[in-house]
């Protein structure tokens, strides 16, 4: 039985379709043995005594899907290197995890005691954030102390901190919960056991946690997106407040319009933009594969892919002179409404000035860290100092806004992470569970009109 959310505030409790993997352990092995025989395990960017295992999960197209992929390899986030050992029809809240997952936390604890062939198994966790705080017992984003990683509290978040962090462990989990236990499991108390509690569900210690860059940087685009977004609304009332007092109107409204569709060209480059960078590494990708499986036509596979590619580049830079033609255009705009010189003039000149240069400082800290390439500490200190520059420019420049526990990630564990097991995020990242669910979306379209398909 699961438990599934019909309303806010209101359950059900239905018999709702799973499937899992019964011996997660012994499939697991098996990949293992098939990559070896077939010389696909790599050892560029793990140590050569050790295999990484990343295990993680997904909520979406209406069913909860856990995944796991062996990290030993070309492209760990393959759709062809993902295994689903795990699917479920219902909600990822706290009881149906608990409920479905449960019945893993042994096998996971066998396979990190696992030496296969000489070599130690490693396992890590993956997904976005509010997955893995349900995984490790804490209330969350949202709690006093929010950090899955350490024990700040929300307010200390907001400034630089000078002293050290105390970090959380498996050991510090258990004592807080037992301390969440001995005040009666009261959620009134849970702010003072650092937010603890439930038990973990799985043994898999804390830096072994991929730090879930894509919805690090998925979350940091939309409060920076609604940020501007309520600077421009901010501006229609100042302008509409002034138009009143001097009893002025707008013929049909055309300008106002105008200045308003703006925005929403904005909003819909950026998203065509993210759209075209998908595609750019979906060729590439297609491009490597094809060279590595047939290394003899590399210069032919080269003409044949290399141009798509500098297509959808060239229209990327396209989009980007347009968005910056755009936010040019939102003070053009203003002078047109007759506000030339004005100080409503001179804060949407600032406006647009500051928005650009934290989109470009974001963008530089976004690239870095989901990348899956290897990084030597001159490389995690170029990563420190960008990370640095953008949080500190966006503190002086909003310093009424929050840091959220994604930008707390960013700015204090993201690159500790990338320092001890030496590559970028991407690698031990939530990228690869997210493609899963268009391909089960793709079967349910094709398979939906055959009676008898529950």
């Amino acid at each position: 039985m699961v438990e599934k959310k019909e309303s806010k505030g209101s359950f059900e409790i239905k018999e709702l379709p799973c499937a899992y993997i019964n011996n997660l352990h012994g499939h697991i092995i098996n990949v293992l043995d098939r990559l070896e025989s077939n010389n696909l395990l790599l050892n560029k960017k793990i140590k050569s005594n050790e295999i990484h295992i990343k295990i993680g999960g997904d909520h979406g197209g209406g069913s909860f899907k856990m995944c796991c992929q062996v990290v030993n390899v070309e492209k760990p986030n393959a759709k062809t290197n993902t295994t689903v050992f795990n699917i479920f029809e219902a909600s990822d809240c706290k009881t149906n995890l608990k409920f479905s997952l449960s019945r893993f936390k042994s096998e996971i604890d066998l396979l990190q005691n696992t030496i296969w062939r000489e070599k130690q198994i490693r396992v890590f966790l993956f997904g976005d954030y509010k997955f893995l705080c349900a995984i490790y017992g804490i209330t969350g984003a949202t709690g006093r102390h929010p950090c899955l990683f350490c024990n700040i509290t929300r307010q200390g978040m907001s400034t630089p901190i000078e002293d050290n962090i105390e970090m959380r462990s498996l050991e510090t989990l258990d004592s807080h919960l037992e301390k969440y236990k001995n005040h009666g499991s009261d959620p009134k108390f849970a702010k003072l056991c650092n937010n603890v509690i439930d038990q973990r569900l799985f043994n898999v210690p804390l830096d072994q946690i991929g730090i879930p860059a894509l919805h690090i940087s998925l979350g940091t685009y939309l409060k920076f997106f609604n940020m501007l977004e309520d600077s421009c609304h901010t501006t229609d009332v100042k302008i509409a407040g002034r138009m009143a007092v001097n009893n002025q109107t707008l013929e049909d409204c055309e300008e106002f319009n105008k200045y308003i569709e703006k925005q929403r060209q904005i909003k819909q480059l950026q998203i065509s933009i993210q759209d075209l960078e998908n595609k750019t590494r979906i060729i590439t990708e297609a491009l490597e594969t094809h060279i590595l499986s047939n290394p003899e036509n590399e210069e032919y596979i080269k003409l044949v892919f290399e141009p798509r590619i500098i297509h959808f580049e060239e229209k990327k830079k396209e989009k980007m002179k347009s968005i910056l033609e755009l936010c040019n255009s939102i003070p053009k705009l203003v002078v047109e409404l007759g506000f030339k010189d004005t100080d409503i003039h001179k804060e949407t000149i600032e406006l647009c000035q500051n928005f650009k240069v934290l989109f470009d400082k974001f963008g530089v800290c976004h690239k870095l860290i989901n990348s899956c390439k290897q990084f030597n500490e001159e490389n995690i200190q170029n990563l420190e100092n960008r990370i640095e520059d953008f949080i500190k420019y966006f503190r002086d420049n909003w310093p009424n806004e929050s840091i959220t526990p994604k930008l707390h990630m960013l700015e204090y564990h993201a690159s500790s992470f990338i320092r001890k097991w030496g590559v970028g995020l991407g690698t031990y990242g939530e990228q690869g569970a997210e493609s899963i669910h268009a391909e089960f979306n793709s079967m349910k379209s094709t398979y939906w009109h055959i009676k008898g398909k529950r």
